[in-house]
């Protein structure tokens, strides 16, 4: 693999080939503009689709280098922050040492845990019939729109004025147009940004770039979306409504079948309109016997925004693989799909030990044995955790599976109460043991 040095030699001697700067060089591939470099004086650098391709190669290869811009930015931020700490000492007579030294200053800046916190805020759906108070999973808050809002004037991010006409548009009112400013730029981001959503759900983060910051805050809020329809005994079906605005809103799947002669249509949500309803008192039942839980998946999140705050990463690292998988499960909508996602959480937590950390995970946190009833029809543990795992997830995944064509929304049914299952008792096992960084203990003792 070549060095970090030797990419630079590499680009700083392309660059020297290249015609006079005074000019555009001509078009490559029928691009418009071609790539540049930025000097950080109004000036720039132009390069070549062979330079760039370099610059790309000395991107992968620090990254690889270099944990927090690995996992603190993105791969095309990376490159961008390459590009632009590249351009500068290209102007100067600096040896391949000093510019990679300016490229690492450079990155260690863009991508420091000590800069300020980033808060992502998102609309989000959640119980229909009830105003909740604040709710915190971690990191992540969500509350009522008009409490959040209150609190982004309190931090002057929104002037009294934008907030008194953000909760005009709320209330369904038409609003004068503003003259361009700042103030009427963010009056207008939140208002497309949460939308009609009845809540917001914030989330600050540390020491990331924009992007990576970004897509951490969104995960983020979708796991914690996962924690409260945890709740219920068919989470899926919870979350269908359950959604930031961020992701989708509800619109209606249109569609025409015909039949003889006849031409009929039907339509179907994308996810529902609402939330789920919740009975009188049913809220502070919830928050009551989900406290610790919702505890542990709040921690879960902090490693995941930030590794370092937690004592016990081995426990961290398998909770958020399950969570986050079981996620994608409840979203997907093909049924096979969906079993395939719900095995692959069940073995994070058998520590990726396949069929039999799955069966092991089962005896040991629901004390059902391999030849015990697992489900009705009498399927025995051994045969259903084989039907999910080794049917609808391996032979899926490695493009033999027989009974692809079937309807598998029966073992859909089932993979997803003993995911919901397994990841409970796990989550309590784990609250009830709070010091312990041994998931083998925790999750399969």
């Amino acid at each position: 693999m070549a060095t970090i040095i030797s990419l630079i030699e590499e680009i700083t001697i392309k660059i020297s080939q290249l015609p006079g700067q005074g000019s555009i060089p001509q078009q490559e591939d029928g691009v418009l503009f071609p790539p540049i470099l930025s000097t950080g004086d109004g000036g720039v650098i132009f390069i070549n689709k062979e330079i760039l391709h370099v610059i790309e190669n000395l991107s992968h290869v620090l990254r690889e280098n270099c944990s927090l811009l690995k996992y603190n930015a993105t791969i095309e931020e990376s490159n961008t922050l390459i590009r632009t700490a590249l351009g500068r000492p290209l102007t100067k007579a600096l040896s391949p040492e000093e510019i990679r030294q300016h490229i690492r200053e450079t990155l260690k800046e863009a991508a420091n845990p000590a800069r300020h916190g980033q808060d992502y805020s998102f609309g989000c759906k959640l119980f229909e019939n009830v105003d909740l108070p604040k709710i915190s999973v971690g990191p992540v808050v969500f509350e009522q729109r008009t409490e959040w809002l209150t609190r982004k004037i309190s931090e002057s991010a929104i002037s009294s004025i934008s907030g008194r006409r953000i909760q005009r548009s709320w209330s369904g009112q038409r609003l004068k147009k503003r003259k361009p400013s700042q103030d009427s730029s963010s009056e207008t981001s939140v208002i497309n940004a949460i939308s009609g959503a009845p809540y917001a759900c914030s989330v600050v983060v540390q020491g990331l770039t924009p992007g990576m910051g970004r897509d951490r805050a969104v995960i983020s809020s979708r796991i914690a979306l996962v924690a409260l329809a945890l709740a219920w005994d068919t989470p899926a079906t919870v979350l269908r409504g359950l959604n930031l605005t961020y992701d989708s809103t509800p619109f209606l799947r249109r569609y025409l079948v015909q039949f003889g002669p006849m031409l009929g249509s039907g339509s179907a949500w994308s996810e529902l309109p609402y939330g789920p309803m919740l009975r009188a008192g049913q809220w502070a039942e919830m928050a009551s016997t989900w406290h610790d839980k919702w505890l542990v998946i709040g921690t879960v999140l902090d490693w995941y925004l930030d590794p370092s705050s937690s004592s016990r990463p081995q426990v961290m690292r398998r909770l958020f693989h399950a969570l986050l998988i079981f996620h994608e499960a409840c979203r997907e909508q093909l049924p096979l799909l969906a079993t395939a996602k719900f095995a692959a959480s069940l073995d994070a937590l058998g520590l990726g030990r396949n069929e039999n950390g799955i069966v092991e995970l089962v005896r040991a946190r629901l004390g059902v044995k391999s030849d015990e009833i697992l489900f009705g029809n009498e399927i025995k543990a051994s045969e259903a955790i084989s039907k999910i795992f080794a049917a609808a997830r391996s032979q899926t995944l490695h493009g033999n599976n027989r009974e692809i064509a079937r309807d598998w929304s029966d073992w859909r049914a089932r993979a997803e109460q003993l995911s919901r299952l397994c990841l409970i008792r796990c989550l309590e096992r784990c609250s009830s043991d709070p010091a312990t960084d041994d998931p083998e203990k925790l999750f399969l003792g």
